[in-house]
């Protein structure tokens, strides 16, 4: 089973392969904000259920995503884009908490999680 706590989500650059000029530069900030959001909804909804609070709890203790989220936003290719797709792969009750803490925004997420 996957451990997310495991996953890397910056690359330090000393790590990063030199770049040729003529190579494609891929940035998957998309990607991973949409895997975020699929790993929170299944930790969300998994063999035994959790609260908001405990997605909460998990998003800043365990997984550490915060900054991570917030960092990434300047690179989202297209924004209306990226919330729509989440939205339809885990659903609307759910996006309205979920987008925002890929947004970085813990008290939007808890705000949403009341209504």
């Amino acid at each position: 089973m996957l451990k997310p706590k495991f996953i890397r989500w910056n690359v330090d650059p000393k790590d990063k392969p030199p770049v040729d000029d003529d190579d494609i530069v891929f940035d998957s900030t998309d990607a991973q904000l949409k895997l975020m959001a699929r790993i929170l909804s299944d930790f969300k909804n998994g063999e035994e259920p959790k609260s908001w609070e405990d997605v909460f709890k998990y998003y800043t203790t365990e997984l550490k995503w915060a900054k991570t989220a917030f960092d990434k936003q300047e690179k989202i290719e297209d924004p209306d884009e990226l919330w729509q797709s989440i939205k339809d792969d885990i659903g609307e009750k759910e996006a309205a908490v979920i987008i925002p803490l890929c947004k970085g925004s813990m008290d939007d997420a808890k705000k949403a999680a009341s209504k």
